[in-house]
């Protein structure tokens, strides 16, 4: 019996011990693809999973619950209830407002799901009294900021009036909001794998119109009438285009904006009256629709947004570099550095050294552009960071699969009695291991702690294998 199993082992690995060579560049280029693959996937703490819910939300001013149930609940459930995949379907009825929750079977197409749900939206008739439309939510965990920065101005603690620190803090958030708003969102926008930057907290300043509704109607004016003469005359429309010969052509505006506020009270609003004669112009603050306070100090708000198939932690180090925040490198960005350090880049401008150099000057010169659009006296927060809770929950992982395979070269050594047979194994694993990033990258799979948890599990079922080849 063993004879047989012998020979077919020998016939079986024959070529690995007649082409020692070749064997052993294949084996180098799977680990050399296999490194280059695992460099290159992203990391995510999960794998790419669409929620298979869907929300519908109706809004009813002024209705008690009873007739939010049987008024829109009730009809809407009703279309929404022959939706093909569904599986269960819930609503909450409250005051004013009608929640339905959708749950479908895993696997449904939520897009069509979603279209089929608005088709059936279309037929459902509402009350006169509902004026909005029911709106069609769907939570994606992937849409929450994956980074959130605050910015607070100079402490003005010091300042012992207090009506005098109320006003320079308020000065200081609306500076801030103002550049955020105008130069920040921009610049971080513009950047590989940043989708959109929100803005959120400070103050912003608004053009206050307070108008005198006696002296107005004394004049037969009407506050729309004023609302459409200031509209009119504060204006930036296309005025068609201009051409001059048979190539070259130039765009008309018609601009007509106000520069300055004192402009606006000079605008014309009747025969022979101006705003000026029914109404004080003042420079005042929007109504805010919400506060963001840190350490007990108001401040602004950035939310980073990525891209829907962009890497979490990559994005969130660009976000950090971008404002000089530390962070801790990776081993090729430090390989890099070192190669860096050793090199005389003054010798050839395109060596790697002198790129990567180039590279990080660049970083540096953005990280001082971008703090150079807010006050010098301007602080920096990191509110969130998912890239730490990522780095953490795939750094445990990755220990758990490095002990894993650490005591499966010990069950190996313990069964095997030989140190040959165990180095010899002892290399298979790894190898197997680099060779699995090839196809995952090739799939566009990320490195997550599912896919790292399945590796960990992998690792220990090549051991028995390895196992029983040995004794063949």
């Amino acid at each position: 019996m063993g004879q047989p199993f012998a020979e077919a082992a020998e016939k079986h690995y024959s070529l690995p011990i007649r082409r020692p060579v070749t064997v052993a560049m294949i084996f180098v280029t799977l680990c050399v693809f296999g490194w280059k693959s695992f460099q290159e996937l992203p990391v995510n703490l999960m794998p790419d999973i669409s929620y298979p819910t869907l929300t519908v939300r109706t809004e009813y001013e002024g209705a008690a619950p009873e007739d939010v149930e049987k008024l829109v609940t009730r009809p809407i459930e009703e279309q929404l209830s022959i939706v093909s995949g569904l599986v269960e379907i819930s609503s909450t009825s409250s005051a004013g407002l009608s929640e339905i929750v959708m749950e479908f079977t895993w696997g449904v197409d939520m897009n069509i799901a979603q279209q089929d749900v608005r088709d059936r939206l279309d037929l459902y008739d509402p009350p006169k009294e509902v004026t909005e439309k029911p709106v069609i939510l769907r939570y994606d965990p992937t849409l929450d900021p994956v980074f959130r920065v605050a910015i607070t101005g100079k402490d003005h603690s010091q300042v012992a009036d207090p009506e005098a620190r109320e006003r320079l803090e308020r000065q200081d958030l609306t500076t801030l909001r103002d550049a955020c708003e105008r130069f920040l969102k921009g610049d971080l926008e513009s950047e590989q794998g940043i989708a959109q930057a929100e803005i959120k907290g400070g103050r912003e300043s608004e053009v206050e119109v307070l108008v005198d509704t006696e002296r107005l109607k004394n004049l037969g004016l009407s506050i729309e009438g004023v609302v459409q003469s200031l509209a009119q005359q504060n204006i930036n429309l296309s005025g068609g285009s201009l051409k001059e010969g048979a190539t070259t052509e130039y765009l008309v505006r018609t601009k007509n904006e106000w520069v300055d506020v004192n402009e606006i009270p000079e605008s014309i609003i009747g025969p022979g009256v101006r705003l000026r004669d029914v109404a004080s112009v003042e420079l005042g603050e929007k109504d805010r629709e919400s506060v963001v306070r840190v350490n007990g100090r108001e401040a602004v708000e950035i939310q980073i947004f990525k891209w829907g198939d962009a890497n979490t932690v990559s994005v969130c180090n660009t976000v950090r570099d971008l404002f000089g925040f530390e962070r801790e490198k990776s081993m090729l960005e430090k390989l890099t550095a070192f190669v860096q350090n050793q090199s005389q880049p003054e010798a050839d401008e395109n060596t790697p050294a002198v790129i990567a150099m180039m590279q990080l000057q660049q970083e540096l010169a953005r990280s001082s552009t971008l703090r150079n659009r807010l006050p010098s006296d301007a602080e920096y927060h990191v509110v969130t960071d998912q890239s730490r809770f990522i780095k953490a929950a795939v750094k445990e992982v990755q220990d758990a699969a490095i002990w894993g395979s650490v005591l499966a070269v010990l069950v190996l050594y313990i069964f095997l009695q030989e140190i040959r047979a165990t180095i010899i194994m002892n290399i298979a694993l790894p190898i197997s291991i680099l060779t699995t990033f090839i196809p995952m990258f090739m799939q566009d799979l990320s490195l997550n702690i599912m896919s790292i948890g399945g590796l960990a599990v992998g690792v220990g079922m090549l051991t028995p294998t390895e196992i029983g080849r040995a004794h063949v």
